[in-house]
């Protein structure tokens, strides 16, 4: 299961609110891969969520503050307060490379949504070195070296084979899954929803070792 995100997205941070802890919870064997999906690579600084949002689009801040309303209420489902105008656009990629980092450990979805929850219940810049350094020393995982895994070259080269992967599938929002037989699922999706997609993808792996 190839997963694509973005930490700024708030209908990935629903989604994968959603879909980590029941992976954990089912007990799926198959591989889960989390891929890079960035949504503003060319982010600069910090700046209005709203008023970034109203500017990508070219429409009023009003139109873009009614915008985010559907994933406020998405997120109240689950007991999510989302205020957007609280939140701050940020450049993303420094995020992804830990996530790239931390591919292989055992705590990588919890990494994943630690992530989501300083910066959409925080309020915090997620590409900042040391609010990335307390994240992972809140989770017990190793920063002594997190300036050089920043400035590793090779896990922006993993973030853009993410991208261009994404795009063989046509994949152009996230949160979005592919299946290994390439089955596509886009958008964030029902907790029950997301229990299928688990029970078809143990199928999927299933029938195709055979």
């Amino acid at each position: 299961m190839l997963i694509w995100i973005d930490f700024t997205c708030p209908f990935c941070y629903v989604g994968m609110n959603r879909l980590l802890p029941l992976l954990k919870e089912t007990n799926a064997k198959f591989d889960v891969e989390i891929k890079s999906f960035l949504l503003n690579p060319n982010t600069k600084g910090v700046h209005d969520y709203i008023k970034s949002l109203s500017e990508k689009y070219n429409v009023s801040y009003d139109k873009a503050e009614n915008m985010t309303y559907g994933a406020v209420n998405l997120a109240l489902e689950d007991d999510i307060k989302l205020d957007f105008k609280k939140l701050r656009e940020v450049n993303t990629v420094n995020a992804h490379k830990l996530i790239k980092h931390f591919s292989q450990s055992e705590k990588l979805h919890d990494l994943v949504l630690k992530i989501y929850e300083t910066y959409f219940l925080g309020y915090k810049n997620i590409n900042n070195l040391n609010i990335l350094e307390d994240i992972l020393k809140e989770l017990e995982l190793d920063s002594s070296n997190l300036k050089e895994i920043l400035e590793d070259s090779k896990y922006l080269d993993e973030i853009n084979k993410d991208m261009y992967q994404a795009s063989t599938f046509k994949i152009t929002s996230v949160p979005s899954i592919v299946l290994e037989n390439g089955k596509k699922y886009i958008g964030s999706r029902s907790k029950s929803d997301y229990l299928k997609i688990i029970m078809e993808a143990i199928q999927v792996e299933k029938d195709m070792s055979n």
